[in-house]
């Protein structure tokens, strides 16, 4: 069986849909190739070595050329809407043939937040939020239809959802990015608890008052949330990165560390990777404000942080869901989909 992880920009994307595969794999007791474009360098290959996810699937560096435009650069959302109205058909269509040519087609594709849809013969959607639900709803926003072209959103918007048909379910966290609105449900949108793996202790040495900086993959706000880093060093506080960003001025660990007790604060830009990193742990998170130009579900997110406390969401979601390990829950979710 062939599975293949198309993720959008970010760190958290291709994290987290190579988990699902991976566990899509072990319940379905199928030796399995799982790859993966190779789309963030040096980092993504640092990454996976931490979380020990290396060498079990295949990252595919000549996926790299027909990803780039789709992927956001730091506070440039209107650039990534411009690019996906313009290339986003041209580059799904080298994909797909790119795909065919070197591994002969997919059984699966887990898509997470990816603004093309493979040939796989059955495709999963997973993501805080339905993206073309984030064009429209920044469209009607009075701020960001200021910010980004109003036009130009919801034209993208009526492009993507003839994208998201295609999918067999689209699998969003009860906990959002439109957690703050009423909303009703798109249909075959099924609700999952956070989208990470649960948390793990950490029995390694942390020096006590430690607190972890977030870094984004897209490159958004990381100088100004390293600054924020030093002002809390000043404080008497022990700054953590992660240990993908190359500098020698902070100590550099994992994300995993966060379940320590001696790491006592999280600070970073309000993506939902970090969130969920947050939700497993039960420790709450200060979020870096909104940066002008960057992508618009950061600004729906943080209304949703503002607006709907989330480890009180957290204890909620306890009560709806059996087991709190998003992961497993999608996974298991697409298998009984397969076996229907």
């Amino acid at each position: 069986m062939k599975i293949f992880v198309n993720p959008t920009h970010g760190n958290a994307p291709f994290i987290i849909g190579t988990h699902v595969a991976l566990q899509v794999a072990l319940e379905l007791g199928k030796e399995v190739e799982i790859v993966v474009p190779h789309i963030n360098g040096k980092r993504q290959e640092i990454i996976l070595k931490d979380l020990g996810l290396d060498g079990i699937v295949k990252l595919d560096q000549g996926l790299k050329e027909f990803y780039d435009p789709l992927l956001m650069k730091a506070y440039g959302f209107e650039e990534h809407v411009s690019s996906l109205l313009s290339f986003r058909k041209l580059a799904e269509e080298n994909i797909k043939r790119y795909l065919d040519q070197n591994y002969g087609g997919f059984d699966l594709e887990i898509n997470y937040g990816a603004k093309i849809v493979t040939e796989a013969e059955k495709s999963y959607y997973a993501f805080p939020a339905i993206f073309s639900e984030i064009l429209m709803r920044s469209a009607d926003n009075k701020f960001l239809s200021n910010v980004f072209n109003e036009r130009k959103l919801r034209a993208c918007s009526f492009m993507m959802k003839e994208v998201e048909e295609k999918f067999e379910f689209m699998f969003i966290p009860d906990y959002h990015t439109f957690s703050y609105l009423e909303r009703e449900n798109f249909e075959r949108e099924i609700k999952t608890p956070p989208q990470q793996p649960l948390a793990r202790g950490f029995d390694g040495e942390i020096l006590e008052n430690s607190m972890y900086f977030m870094l984004s993959g897209t490159g958004s706000d990381i100088d100004s949330i390293l600054e924020k880093a030093r002002e809390f060093r000043s404080e008497g506080f022990n700054p953590i990165i992660p240990s993908w960003y190359e500098t020698d001025e902070f100590q550099k660990m994992s994300p995993k560390v966060i379940s320590h007790p001696n790491v006592v604060q999280l600070y970073g830009r309000a993506g939902f990777g970090f969130i969920w990193d947050a939700q497993q742990v039960g420790k709450k998170v200060i979020h870096h404000p909104y940066g002008h130009g960057d992508d618009a579900e950061i600004y729906h997110n943080i209304k949703t942080l503002e607006s709907l406390d989330m480890l009180e969401a957290t204890e909620k979601m306890r009560e709806k869901f059996s087991d709190m390990d998003g992961i497993k829950y999608i996974a298991s979710r697409i298998v009984a989909d397969l076996r229907a």
